[in-house]
């Protein structure tokens, strides 16, 4: 399990996180909801150890993140940033294999290979491959960056043995087209099928209703509601916190809907 025990971020003198509590076991879709500034990626780099906190504890297994090393961090997760852009030019395969060096000392180059070639396959960017990557479309580097964060679990869920990763999305699908934002929440949950945890920061409530076992909330910096999402996104709630009269619809054979009446 990974979470947040009454975590607090400050830049200065702006609270980006307050006493958030968060959990997140193996084997589950988390999703972070919210506004724009209410902490959501605060949050997620948090729990990934990618910020420190000002209060608080960020643990993984019961360790504190904050005292494991680099090395040791990037073989239990990995982390899909929103910025994606690349300064220098590299093709596709090769941006997607700059997750491999954290199993070079365990499996053979061909075996990495294989790795990196099954993670574009599974993000549909295999046929990208041999493109240079700053000629992409916005949509497509998101699912590149996807297929490298996929590359970089691949090889601890390969070995039966080892304690089973996390990964951490945040706004996967912020540039996508309709069929691959359904497409990427889909691996989410095939990979939490296979014992990942995942965390996703998503801004579409009908998406996180369709795909997260559970759903947090966040506004102001701090935890709203927390459950599934019949729990979280009921009417009030969703007023509260975004200013829209808005209402979870759910139909037999069908994806959740939001449906959205009037704004504040």
């Amino acid at each position: 399990m990974i979470e947040l025990i009454n975590a607090s971020v400050q830049f200065g003198r702006f609270t980006a996180l307050d006493n958030c509590n968060i959990q997140v076991n193996r084997g589950e879709v988390v999703t972070l909801l919210g506004p724009n500034g209410a902490g959501k990626s605060t949050a997620l780099k948090a729990l990934s150890g990618d910020v420190a906190l000002s209060s608080g504890n960020a643990k993984m297994n019961g360790t504190d993140v904050s005292s494991y090393s680099d090395k040791t961090l990037a073989s239990l997760r990995a982390v899909m940033t929103q910025s994606y852009e690349l300064m220098f030019d590299f093709l596709v395969k090769e941006v997607v294999e700059m997750a491999s060096f954290v199993h070079a000392e365990a499996f053979s180059k061909k075996q990495l290979v294989d790795f990196s070639e099954q993670a574009m396959r599974m993000t549909d960017v295999y046929e990208l491959k041999d493109k240079n990557f700053n000629s992409l479309s916005g949509g497509q580097k998101q699912r590149v960056q996807l297929a490298r964060v996929v590359n970089q679990i691949l090889p601890v869920l390969h070995d039966n043995l080892s304690e089973r990763p996390y990964l951490f999305i945040d706004e996967p699908t912020s540039s996508l087209d309709l069929y691959h934002q359904y497409e990427v929440m889909r691996i989410a949950t095939k990979l939490a099928d296979r014992g990942v945890g995942v965390v996703a920061v998503l801004h579409d409530l009908a998406l996180a209703a369709s795909f997260s076992d559970r759903l947090y909330l966040l506004n102001q910096g701090r935890v709203v509601a927390s459950g599934s999402s019949d729990e979280v996104l009921k009417q009030q709630q969703v007023f509260e916190t975004y200013g829209v009269r808005a209402h979870l619809q759910q139909q037999d054979g069908c994806y959740p809907s939001i449906q959205i009446s009037s704004t504040s």
